[in-house]
């Protein structure tokens, strides 16, 4: 009997730890996320400021999200190219993967939009000109 209490010890054990490790990473996931979303929606606030003409905008970012450097671009829906009327700002982070995007709705309507940028840069110039709005390592 005593290794019957034994084995359900260790099966009880074997149950919590199997169970923090799930909850553990899903709150690291939700907090990667929820940082994402911050800087995303700090860069589309200047996208907007710098939709005046010839206008230059220096931001600094966090280099890192939870620990994790990430890219900052301007993708189409699917990936790939922006082209008028279809794009996104898409925050990637490089080692878990994890991905934000938000909609530039009437942005992408009227300017081409370009670039790509690590975090690890820890400032991006946002450059908007008549038609064509670029983020780049600042």
């Amino acid at each position: 009997s005593e290794i019957l209490f034994f084995a359900a010890g260790l099966a009880i054990a074997s149950f919590v730890a199997v169970t923090f490790n799930d909850l553990q990473v899903s709150i690291a996931n939700t907090t990667t996320g929820d940082q994402m979303a911050s800087v995303s929606n700090l860069i589309l606030t200047s996208v907007i400021k710098s939709m005046t003409e010839n206008a230059t905008i220096r931001l600094r970012i966090p280099d890192m999200v939870s620990n994790e450097v990430y890219t900052i671009s301007f993708e189409r829906h699917a990936g790939g190219t922006c082209s008028i009327g279809n794009c996104v700002l898409r925050l990637r982070t490089l080692e878990s993967g994890i991905i934000t995007t938000q909609e530039l709705f009437n942005i992408s309507q009227s300017h081409i939009m370009t670039g790509s940028v690590y975090s690890s840069a820890r400032y991006i110039e946002i450059r908007s000109n008549r038609s064509t709005i670029t983020v780049e390592r600042g």
